[in-house]
């Protein structure tokens, strides 16, 4: 696979490398390895055609600021030819304007990144901190990181979810009462 997308455009603002990467432009902390070149390119151009991507590459070749600083200024641009596109041409951005992937609104779509440890999030989170972007952040956890009731915050595994279950069933834990009452 070749890159079409490898000249340094500018620095940025902040000092940071910017590159254009299949016409987006992505600023990136680091001067970028041609490998990360290529993850980003292909993680905008599955953006762009509205498609899904299954990427990998070795250990410590920057994977997730590859994605995060990809998919960021992807929607960063698309956000911008969003708004400057007149009303009367009501003409998709992206091709997931055209699948109905943000539910036919028009709305640009949510980027929602998902792992399976606490600890690889606050990882994400450490990385994202070294990038221009700042969206907003939202951290889901666990049951066992997360519940706040006495009675089952103490317990681990079957026998934690078997408990929450419980008192949700019976309308027995406040903490969850209260949150369906607040909805």
């Amino acid at each position: 696979w070749t890159c079409s997308h490898n000249a340094l455009v500018h620095q940025s603002a902040v000092d940071m490398p910017v590159y254009t990467v299949a016409g987006v432009a992505v600023e990136f902390p680091f001067e970028a390895y041609d490998v990360q070149l290529l993850y980003m390119e292909k993680v905008v151009l599955a953006l762009q055609r509205g498609e899904h991507a299954l990427l990998e590459s070795p250990t410590g070749t920057g994977k997730t600021l590859c994605l995060l600083c990809a998919a960021l200024g992807w929607r960063r641009q698309t956000e911008r030819e969003a708004s400057t596109s007149t009303a009367a041409q009501h003409r998709p951005v992206t091709a997931w304007a055209d699948q109905g992937a943000a539910g036919g609104t028009g709305r640009l779509p949510r980027i929602i990144y998902m792992s399976r440890t606490h600890s690889q999030l606050k990882q994400v989170v450490r990385q994202l901190r070294m990038t221009v972007h700042r969206p907003t952040v939202c951290v889901l956890g666990s049951r066992e990181q997360m519940c706040v009731h006495p009675d089952v915050r103490g317990k681990t595994g079957v026998e934690q979810v078997s408990c929450c279950q419980a008192l949700v069933a019976a309308q027995a834990c406040s903490f969850h009462n209260e949150l369906q009452r607040r909805k």
